[in-house]
């Protein structure tokens, strides 16, 4: 009893030495957190400080005429550093290095005057201003002046022009003229078409990571476009562009890895890229991957994930996955059986036309699968199913029929005109 009485005594104790280092610990992390938020007060004031001051050191010099300060100030009232973001004012300090001919004042007053960023746009003027700059030779105002033209922005149109500026940019590098390029000369756009040029503006912009460029080159490696077919080539830029979260690609370079077209064949690769499209919410690459996890042609059959993906497909309208899913439920493919559910499915897909939900409707209606046998919802479905060609249909529509009593017959087919010329949205 003794001994327990000490233990007690010695827990008793310990508790409140925990209680007490609980406290010290509370109160310790309370100041670091308010050492850190003056600290974080205090940097941010002292770094607005600093922009504030830059900005007065600025205006002084820009007021005694220094283009440099005056550009500056022009970006520091374009980006709210230092001062109030205003556009009006940018415009004003970029104008007068702009008409003493600095180029990057010019281009950025065009830009100004040509989205019409918190002034008028002018695209008149700003052609003026990047004309300016791309005469003296720079590829940022080739380009800009290549995309008016090429628009008819501020001028006629005029694609031949559009064409020598873009080449002009092109040549110095300027990425966007190279994609742009490319797809002129890809799609014959006031230019004569030209896969081989196309191809090569295309491969020069990949060159920067410029994302639809690296797109185009697979595909065109992919199926010979402007270049020697190359699936190896390929499947090598689907990745690239896969990588940026393209959709096709992902869906491309799945069915290569999954079919070993240009590159080892590899299943589990194939899916994680099948479901990083889907993933993005796109209901036919949602019903296309679903689909693939069902017939078991490129891949192992997985009814379970391709009853997930029929579901998401389905929640967004796709009829087809509508279809897939109210299978899935009707025939428990990955999913618990439930043939109430897989007729709210196929009414969905057959209500959108879906030739196939119409015909399974009607074989449920009359057998009384997830509901009560109904000869007249039978004959109506297969009556749809049958307008639309379904080769199981009018054997159907005749053995159900051959059951009814005439005063069914008419109230059946009077269901049937009504959903017809309803389009399917109104048939029961």
């Amino acid at each position: 009893i003794a001994i327990n009485h000490v233990d007690s005594e010695i827990s008793e104790y310990l508790m409140i030495i925990i209680r007490f280092s609980l406290k010290l610990a509370q109160r310790h992390l309370i100041n670091l957190l308010l050492l850190s938020s003056l600290y974080i007060l205090s940097a941010g004031y002292q770094l607005a400080n600093a922009d504030t001051e830059e900005f007065n050191k600025k205006m002084r010099l820009a007021r005694n005429g220094d283009e440099s300060a005056q550009f500056d100030l022009g970006m520091m009232y374009f980006n709210g550093v230092g001062v109030e973001r205003n556009y009006k004012e940018a415009l004003r300090w970029f104008r007068k290095p702009a008409e003493k001919g600095i180029i990057n004042a010019q281009i950025k007053l065009g830009m100004i005057l040509d989205q019409g960023e918190g002034v008028p746009e002018n695209n008149r003027e700003a052609l003026k201003w990047y004309l300016a700059a791309a005469r003296r030779g720079n590829a940022e105002a080739q380009y800009y002046v290549g995309n008016m033209y090429d628009h008819g922005e501020g001028v006629r149109e005029d694609n031949d022009l559009a064409v020598e500026m873009y080449l002009l940019a092109a040549e110095q590098g300027q990425v966007d003229a190279q994609t742009r390029l490319g797809f002129m000369f890809g799609y014959g756009e006031g230019v004569p078409e030209d896969d081989e040029r196309a191809f090569k503006w295309f491969y020069r912009a990949s060159q920067q990571g410029r994302s639809e460029a690296i797109t185009r080159l697979a595909f065109m490696y992919d199926y010979g476009e402007g270049v020697v077919e190359d699936k190896a080539s390929a499947a090598k830029w689907y990745k690239e562009s896969a990588k940026t979260g393209h959709i096709d690609s992902q869906y491309r370079l799945a069915f290569m890895l999954a079919t070993g077209l240009g590159t080892p064949e590899d299943d589990a690769e194939a899916l994680k890229w099948y479901e990083k499209a889907a993933a993005k919410g796109d209901a036919e690459t949602q019903y296309r991957l679903g689909t693939k996890l069902s017939d078991g042609i490129t891949l192992p059959i997985n009814n379970n994930r391709a009853s997930h993906w029929f579901k998401k497909a389905a929640e967004k309208g796709h009829e087809h996955a509508q279809y897939k899913l109210a299978d899935a439920y009707r025939y428990e493919l990955g999913i618990q059986r439930n043939n109430k559910i897989a007729i709210d499915w196929y009414t969905k897909a057959a209500s959108q036309g879906n030739v196939l939900s119409q015909q399974s409707l009607g074989e449920m209606f009359e057998q009384g699968t997830g509901t009560t046998k109904n000869k007249v919802n039978a004959y109506v479905w297969y009556s749809m199913a049958k307008t639309q060609g379904h080769a199981a249909a009018e054997e159907a529509l005749d053995r159900v029929k051959a059951t009814m009593s005439n005063v069914e017959i008419e109230l059946a087919q009077t269901k049937a005109l009504d959903c017809y010329e309803a389009n399917f949205e109104q048939c029961l």
